[in-house]
This record gives structure tokens, C-alpha cells and sequence, in this order.
């Protein structure tokens, strides 16, 4: 079972093109979309990002399960929600799927400031849980202290996630947010806490003329984390 990764779109019409025909080249099971693909600073205002961001997600369902968490970008336009998101797994659900003998509970948490929908969310992924070979949760933001959040001068990321990855040990989480973890000398995937972390970070105010998104693809049955995206980098934290 293969799942491919994206994250921090920002409403860059080319890379959401890129996306479509990186998913039909590779023929994931599960496409992993971690938040802002809304760009809040566009001159498109919020109410003309919502339809375009839910068509591409809607189409991209059509022929791939598909599993979004909202990022910073979204929660900031919610005024202007989202209409019923018909996918595998959207904000707030917890779901199971079976590709080539592999089970994954997949988990989706809602980008929340407050970091009040945290235990909602578990809740959720307890009452839906089922015998699955992994756990997956897709979060926006990094846990704090991870490399996935380094951002070439500092951590960042949730205070929080640290000490829910101890207690709850999900097998991976897909995250996002900060753009520059590939690039500034931070990590595109790190364990912590036997979790593996994954971040595969953002061209959008790094390489604008980038047209693809990096991406990471994650092999459910090996656990091999392949990192694609454009070479740059600087000294590690």
C-alpha cells in the first residue's frame, strides 16, 4: 500500500495541476493532502477560494482516496466554510481502508489555535477504531521540537502533539506548515517518539518558478519515506 503526501499548496494553480499528474503517475492508494491549500493573503477573496479548492480536492477523489486536514489558511477563511467535503477523510474523521492486504486508520485533526478539537478528534478515532496494520494522523502543524518544523532559525510547531504521540503512538503523522523544513537544513521525515514525522515542505515563497510540489511517498508495508522535491540545502540544526 503506497501513500503519496502534499502539503502547503496555496492555491498555486500549477502545482494543483502538478498534483494530479504526479498522483497518476505514481497510482497511490491514498493521497494525503495536510492543509493550505487556501492562500489567505490572495486576491481572491475566501468565498471564491472555497468552490476552487473543494473541486480540485473533489475531482482528485474520483479516482484516489483521499484524506485533507485543514491548515492555517483555512481555519482564517472560516467564515466562508466549506461545503460537505466528499472524501475519504476530511476534518474531524477517523476512517479505515484496505489496499493490497494493508489496513490504515487514517485520522484527520482540524488546524485549531486553541488546541481545544484535540481530544474531540481522538475521541472520533476511537470510536471508529478498528484492527488496522497502521495508524495514520494528518495534522497541519509539526509537534514542537521536531526537525520537520525547523525552519532554518527555530523550532516550530504544537506544543501539544509531543505529548499525544508519547501517549497515543499513531504509526506516522503527515504534517506540514513549515515550508522551509526541507530546505533550511530541517528533515522531511523524523521519529519521535517511535512516530515517524513527515513534513515534506512547500515551494511557495521559496521557489516560486517551481511548478511541482515536493511530495513524499510512503510504502505502508516496508515503511520506506522517499522525499521528492527540489535539492537545496543548508547546515542542520
Amino acid at each position: 500500500m503506497r501513500l503519496i503526501h502534499f502539503t502547503d499548496l496555496h492555491l498555486q494553480t500549477s502545482q494543483m495541476h502538478a498534483v494530479r499528474a504526479i498522483c497518476d503517475k505514481e497510482c497511490p492508494d491514498l493521497v494525503a493532502i495536510t492543509g493550505d491549500i487556501m492562500l489567505f493573503s490572495s486576491e481572491k477573496a475566501a468565498a471564491e477560494q472555497m468552490p476552487l479548492v473543494q473541486r480540485f480536492l473533489e475531482e482528485l477523489q474520483r479516482d484516489f482516496p483521499v484524506a485533507f486536514c485543514s491548515g492555517n489558511h483555512e481555519y482564517y477563511s472560516r467564515d466562508h466554510a466549506f461545503g460537505p467535503l466528499s472524501l475519504f477523510c476530511a476534518d474531524g474523521q477517523s476512517k479505515r481502508l484496505t489496499r493490497a492486504g494493508v489496513t490504515v486508520q487514517v485520522t484527520s485533526f482540524p488546524f485549531d489555535p486553541t488546541f481545544a478539537a484535540l481530544p474531540d478528534v481522538l475521541a472520533v478515532e476511537k470510536q471508529n477504531m478498528g484492527f488496522a496494520h497502521k495508524r495514520i494522523w494528518l495534522h497541519h502543524e509539526p509537534p514542537l521540537r521536531s526537525a520537520t518544523g525547523w525552519n532554518g532559525d527555530s523550532y516550530q510547531g504544537n506544543p501539544i502533539l509531543p505529548m499525544l504521540l508519547k501517549q497515543e503512538t499513531p504509526d506516522y503523522l503527515l504534517c506540514g506548515h513549515i515550508h522551509d523544513a526541507p530546505f533550511s537544513g530541517g528533515r522531511t521525515s523524523e521519529a519521535m517518539h517511535g512516530v515517524m514525522c513527515c513534513n515534506p515542505g512547500a515551494t511557495e515563497g521559496q521557489f516560486e518558478f517551481a511548478e511541482q510540489p515536493p511530495y513524499i511517498l510512503i510504502d505502508l508495508k516496508s515503511d520506506d519515506v522517499v522525499w521528492h522535491g527540489p535539492v537545496f540545502s543548508v547546515a542542520k540544526p
